[in-house]
């Protein structure tokens, strides 16, 4: 039985800030279950997704696992589609609360199973550090603005008729030899991240949709105009013909620039600098050509842009340190016992 586990980020850091699609991965009307879990750091969020994430791949069922972009290694969410169910974290930054409560929604609080008090003693000490924590993040954020205006001066050239002309012939080609599951209705689309800035570094789960692809075409394109149009106009020919799609953003521009789309086992997924797939798979290349302006000296600017990268990682590296000191404080005082308890009663219901 082969059973698939395709991994991404369901919200990603950003130059507007931590930016959310945890909407889109699991809407109300088709779920059975959505748990949201709270809780504080160290409480075992993250444990207690990724031992239900295992149960479910066990019963032979095809697993997504939402990472966490302030720390890939933990996990933010667990969906299977084919049961309808899906737990998500719903502490801050990405605050969830049930949209149909008792109907589909419920919650777990793992507070109920830390000792208040002794976590009180550290008052001071928590809120001085969530407090260090947000303002590492917030220089992040403007490390990434700021690279934001010269990622808009150094890949945005002008496109022209020649550009416009073989977007189309690739959009058509593209109509014609693609087999989607046509409907009567515009198909849904669906918005994740698949790759993000971390902690870690540059990060992309692009090689879990490409093991899971049965063709994977690989756009190439130094314009990011050229490129936008071409894959808005993709995700807009394969929704009209009644495909539902998976759109995936790039944390740089999270609501305007689609990098992937995953429709029925077709990955497209436009290749740069920044995010490549590793795996050999059969694939369609599609050159769309270069535009950028060569009217001045790039290398400095895409140095820069770099750079600027580089210390947006740095800080979220410092937030993250501060974050494992913060579990500090609550990881003695958690009662893990009755966090197992909870987990296993999930799992229970889950067959």
């Amino acid at each position: 039985m082969n059973v698939s586990v395709l991994e991404y980020f369901p919200g990603a850091n950003t130059p507007e800030g931590f930016f959310s699609y945890y909407d889109d991965i699991l809407k109300s009307h088709e779920a059975q279950r959505i748990i949201v879990l709270k809780g504080g750091p160290g409480t075992g969020k993250s444990t207690f997704m990724k031992k239900i994430a295992k149960h479910i791949n066990s019963l032979g069922y095809d697993t997504e696992l939402l990472h966490c972009s302030s720390d890939p290694n933990s996990l933010d969410g667990v969906c299977s589609r084919e049961k309808g169910f899906l737990i998500l974290d719903g502490t801050s930054p990405h605050i969830v609360d049930p949209k149909c409560p008792g109907a589909v929604d419920e919650i777990i609080n793992l507070g109920e199973c830390w000792d208040k008090e002794k976590i009180k003693k550290h008052k001071k000490e928590i809120i001085e550090t969530g407090e260090q924590i947000s303002s590492y993040f917030a220089r992040a954020y403007r490390y990434m603005s700021v690279a934001k205006s010269l990622q808009m001066q150094i890949w945005y050239g002008d496109v022209g008729n020649d550009s416009m002309k073989q977007i189309k012939y690739e959009l058509e080609k593209i109509k014609r030899n693609v087999t989607v599951r046509a409907g009567t209705k515009i198909g849904n689309e669906r918005r994740a991240f698949l790759s993000a800035i971390t902690p870690l570094g540059r990060m992309n789960y692009i090689n879990t949709f490409c093991e899971n692809s049965d063709i994977v075409y690989k756009i190439k394109s130094n314009c990011q105009k050229t490129a936008g149009l071409f894959m808005n106009g993709l995700a807009q020919m394969l929704r009209e013909k009644g495909e539902d799609i998976r759109t995936f953003y790039c944390p740089m521009s999270p609501d305007k620039k689609i990098e992937h789309i995953y429709a029925n086992g077709i990955l497209f997924t436009l290749e740069n600098d920044y995010h490549k797939s590793d795996r050999s798979i059969e694939s369609h290349i599609i050159e769309l050509g270069n535009q950028t302006n060569r009217e001045y000296d790039l290398f400095s600017d895409i140095e820069q842009y770099n750079l600027l990268l580089d210390g947006a990682e740095k800080m979220m590296k410092c937030a993250k340190e501060l974050h494992d000191k913060l579990e500090e404080y609550y990881i003695p005082y958690m009662d893990f016992g009755r966090v197992e308890k909870l987990c296993n009663k999930v799992i229970e219901d889950i067959n």
